[in-house]
């Protein structure tokens, strides 16, 4: 199936560079995929330790980055949905 194999990688080369820009580079190891879902962590990470990506529908997605700072949890969303060009 063509379809899910490509939305990772669109995922992965464009959201994931957008979302974790740090001064050092940081790799995330993609630990759960699925048609609608796709989880990557790096637990040695200050912030965010993972970054999770979840279609919704068609044309939408949700980006959250979740990590531990200074020993309490933390979560960012990021929802996004397609929009016509002007």
């Amino acid at each position: 199936m063509q379809r899910p194999v490509l939305w990772l990688s669109l995922v992965a080369t464009l959201l994931v560079p957008m979302l974790v820009s740090a001064v050092t580079d940081a790799d995330f190891e993609a630990k759960t995929t699925s048609d609608t879902m796709v989880v990557f962590e790096n637990p040695a990470h200050d912030f965010p330790q993972r970054i999770i990506y979840r279609r919704r529908g068609t044309d939408s997605l949700l980006a959250r980055i979740e990590g531990t700072v200074n020993g309490q949890t933390r979560a960012i969303d990021f929802p996004s949905a397609r929009t016509r060009c002007p």
